[in-house]
């Protein structure tokens, strides 16, 4: 597993829990023991022993289970582990799935001379459904994707501010551009798909996540991961920035051949990128269109950060939102995420298709 201990001096209190899937969620049901899996004896699991070197970001641990949930002899389960301490800015980590068996193996084989790939067990992150503290949305990253694959801070915080602001969303085409793995997407057709709420149901957004042909697959995957089901109202469709026919195929397949609301999340990264980002933006929007950009600096020098927005300026009228919750958690705060609503400008009327 990955943790950032490196970067953490102080031991790390780990806390482990089972998620099953229920409903649309994955639920927490029950607490787990968990320790290094160099320790003689159950002990507080703290992560500065040998099964967590200090100058490493991998480590082991074993666990047990104490639950009495019936239905772990039927479904599978994910263990997750998070930081006690919730100051500590470190992302849940999950593995599964995982399966018990009421009964014993007679074959005797030996796991460990298997192919890794056999039983090998997948990573996740479980992150917490906004406003329901028992429930996760499990996201598998795929690393070798590079910056598509992973989770970013202004997808976190996105997924927040849209979710508070769900009444917001009725009825609306929504693209989540640049899904990556998917999460603002997915998890507001999630969102929305789970509604009590008869009356709710009635006027869903259509969304739609985009993203180059190859991440496609990981947006899917993350899909069936969640028990999103396949609707009308969910689309998956290829866009590479800047591409023409791209754009006027996305828009083709949306009511009215339109889009309400862009969210653009962490897509600002790369300086070679701003002009086919910016075309991209001209191409998907008409004046009523409103583009929530995400953005938190990493990598752009100050006066990079500065051309990207005085490029977009020159066609849209950008606003920076302040964004304040109650409910708000210690992690969103610390961010540093800045959330733009960028809308066309009426002279420019998407020429570029």
């Amino acid at each position: 597993m990955g943790l950032p201990v490196d970067t953490y001096k102080d031991p790390i209190i780990l806390s482990g829990s089972m998620l099953i899937s229920r409903s649309g969620y994955y639920e927490n049901s029950g607490s787990i023991e968990t320790r290094p899996i160099s320790a003689d004896n159950w002990e507080p699991e703290i992560a500065n022993s040998e099964g967590f070197n200090p100058h490493s970001s991998l480590g082991a641990l074993e666990y047990r289970i104490g639950s009495s949930d019936s239905h772990l002899e039927t479904l599978p389960f994910y263990i997750s582990l998070q930081v006690v301490d919730e100051k500590r800015d470190i992302l849940p980590l999950c593995v599964g799935p995982i399966w018990i068996q009421n009964q014993q193996d007679d074959t005797n084989e030996n796991w460990w001379t298997f192919p890794h790939s056999k039983i090998e067990q997948q990573q996740y992150r479980a992150l917490q459904v906004k406003s329901q503290q028992s429930k996760y949305f499990l996201i598998k990253e795929q690393w070798e994707d590079g910056t598509p694959g992973k989770i970013w801070d202004s997808a976190l915080f996105m997924v927040d501010v849209m979710i508070s602001n769900f009444h917001l969303l009725y009825g609306k085409r929504i693209l989540d551009l640049s899904a990556g793995t998917g999460y603002i997407g997915l998890s507001l057709a999630q969102f929305f798909q789970n509604l009590s709420d008869p009356m709710m149901k009635k006027q869903p957004p259509q969304i739609t996540l985009s993203d180059i042909h190859e991440v496609l697959d990981l947006i899917k995957v993350n899909q069936t991961l969640n028990c999103i089901k396949n609707s009308e109202y969910l689309k998956i469709e290829p866009l590479h920035w800047g591409n023409a026919q791209d754009s006027k195929n996305l828009l083709s397949k949306q009511k009215g051949k339109e889009l309400d609301i862009i969210i653009a999340s962490d897509i600002i990264y790369r300086k070679n990128d701003f002009k086919s980002i910016l075309a991209t933006f001209r191409q998907l929007c008409i004046p009523k269109t409103v583009i929530c950009l995400g953005y938190k600096s990493r990598g752009l020098r100050s006066f990079e950060e500065r051309e990207f927005f005085d490029e977009c300026n020159k066609y849209f009228n950008i606003h920076l939102l302040s964004y304040k919750e109650p409910q708000q958690t210690i992690k969103y705060n610390q961010t540093d995420v800045k959330l733009y609503k960028m809308q066309l400008r009426i002279k420019d009327k998407s020429p570029l298709l």
